[in-house]
């Protein structure tokens, strides 16, 4: 939750720049414009995962007092909290990829993460008996594959009009 509002603002204010310069025909300028968004975008989910796996036992006890789900938090911020700079990259391009009228990439990326997190928790977690570390562990590969994937499709020029 602390993520998505600085996330919706980056990409909200990239949907308009990209729809202006595709528009335009200026793909080149609306291409860099998603690099910088989606890096800015990524660099504070990347940040903020960080901090909050570093220092989880400085603010997780601020919602909650039983040790169990301390535990819990902090092992999921731990195991997550480093990859939601993917997240954050994969999440702004989205919004770019609005502006720029080419959702198919960034709406397989998004239907891949839920499979990747559900079917890979359902995977390790039941059928392997991994415990709930695995969860999360799916959920941070689902996020890294979700960010790359939509990043490979700008990268591929799937916002030009033939993409290179």
């Amino acid at each position: 939750f602390l993520l998505i509002p600085l996330i919706f603002g980056i990409g909200a204010a990239m949907t308009s720049l990209v729809g202006i310069n595709v528009g335009a025909g200026q793909f080149a300028r609306a291409e860099t414009i998603g690099w910088l968004g989606g890096a800015t975008a990524g660099l504070v989910g990347a940040f903020l995962g960080i901090c909050l796996a570093l220092a989880s036992d400085l603010w997780i006890p601020a919602f909650a007092d039983d040790p169990a789900i301390i535990d819990v938090a902090a092992r999921y911020f731990q195991i997550v909290g480093p990859f939601f700079g993917f997240y954050g990259l994969g999440l702004s391009l989205y919004f770019a990829a609005q502006g720029a009228g080419k959702m198919v990439w960034p709406i397989l990326a998004t239907t891949l993460r839920m499979l990747l997190a559900v079917g890979g928790s359902w995977l390790l977690a039941l059928q392997f008996d991994m415990g709930l570390d695995s969860v999360f562990s799916a959920a941070a590969f689902a996020m890294v594959a979700y960010g790359g994937l939509i990043g490979l499709s700008l990268y591929r020029g799937a916002w030009r009009d033939r993409p290179v």
